[in-house]
């Protein structure tokens, strides 16, 4: 069941050719957003805060409880200005959800390293 089964998904996401990761926290109801160039999305980020609750709702046991359909909250990690190269965006929203799965922190990965992550 969602929010016992499965507490957090993480998502890839490309915008407009520029790469970003998310992870998706159906237990506190929260999209935390991952961008090396820490920009903002927020037209494409929020229609996930708004059709997720919907999905998980959607496909929910039909015997469990009523679930909220409330819009996810959305929040950006802070990012300093990495991706210098231009080029390594993919890579770094990768290793950003590998550093946010396994609980390390961000900056283990920068730009005099990304190419050794690849």
């Amino acid at each position: 069941m969602w929010d016992l089964d499965v507490n957090r998904m993480y998502v890839p996401l490309n915008v407009d050719k520029h790469w970003i990761s998310m992870c998706v926290n159906f237990v506190t109801r929260l999209i935390e957003v991952f961008d090396c160039e820490g920009m903002e999305h927020n037209k494409l980020v929020e229609p996930f805060a708004a059709l997720i609750p919907i999905i998980v709702k959607a496909v929910q046991n039909s015997n469990s409880q009523q679930l909220n359909v409330k819009k996810y909250t959305v929040s950006y990690a802070p990012m300093s200005l990495l991706n210098k190269s231009g080029s390594d965006c993919g890579v770094y929203a990768l290793k950003h959800i590998e550093c946010h799965l396994l609980g390390l922190d961000f900056s283990l990965v920068n730009d005099d390293n990304i190419c050794e992550a690849r």
